[in-house]
């Protein structure tokens, strides 16, 4: 199994859609079988490798926004 970073798609109390970082994981073929509980935090265990977690969240905004619960993981396209 392997992971990256993307871009979710969450609806709030609200209604509102708010976006965060998680982990997600895929499967052999990459696809996406599910992803962390909890949006990523910045965190390393040196300062001088704290370059490559962020380079990694960077990645995610060149990836494409997938949808957070029941929808997961659906495509998230924004009403025009």
């Amino acid at each position: 199994m392997s992971w990256s970073y993307r871009i979710l798609a969450h609806m709030d109390d609200d209604g509102d859609v708010v976006f965060k970082v998680h982990e997600v994981y895929m499967d052999a073929d990459r696809n996406l079988t599910g992803y962390s509980e909890n949006p990523a935090t910045a965190t390393s265990d040196r300062p001088d490798t704290m370059w490559w977690v962020l380079e990694k969240m960077n990645n995610a905004i060149y990836r494409t926004v997938i949808w957070a619960g029941e929808k997961f993981p659906q495509e998230y396209k924004p009403c025009q």
